[in-house]
């Protein structure tokens, strides 16, 4: 079924399944749009960027069902605000002091050690406790 914007916008609140499946064809194309305005920054932050994009499905859906009529603001940009705001949020999560030691770790398996640092860890003349003693 194909919807005129002014139509759709007014038979949101009807809970109607095919307005709904009208709304999600029309402007789905947000969420990648905004998705990949931000990629930079999940990537910096180590974030599934498949994990992002469903939340910001999840923001997508709740814009449908919370919008009403008689706000100012266009429908589409309704929803951008939505996804923004969902995935500013979970940035400031991630970002938050007890999460950010993650975002500094690194494998062991990255860790290279020389051959003559290791030989030296190993040699009992360099052993701490020997040359306390």
């Amino acid at each position: 079924m194909e919807f005129a914007e002014n139509e759709l916008t007014s038979m949101i609140c009807d809970n109607n399944e095919d307005v709904t499946d009208a709304i999600f064809d029309k402007y789905s194309y947000l969420v990648d749009v905004i998705v990949y305005k931000y990629e930079g920054a999940i990537k910096a932050l180590k974030l599934d960027m498949e994990e992002v994009k469903q939340e910001a499905y999840y923001a997508f859906n709740d814009a449908i069902i919370n919008y009403r009529d008689e706000l100012a603001s266009s429908f589409p940009t309704f929803i951008s605000l939505c996804i923004r705001r969902k995935i500013w949020n979970r940035f400031r999560i991630t970002t938050a002091n007890k999460n950010l030691t993650h975002l500094n770790e690194t494998s062991i398996n990255n860790i290279f050690v020389k051959t003559s640092d290791l030989e030296k860890l190993c040699d009992m003349k360099y052993n701490p406790e020997k040359i306390v003693i």
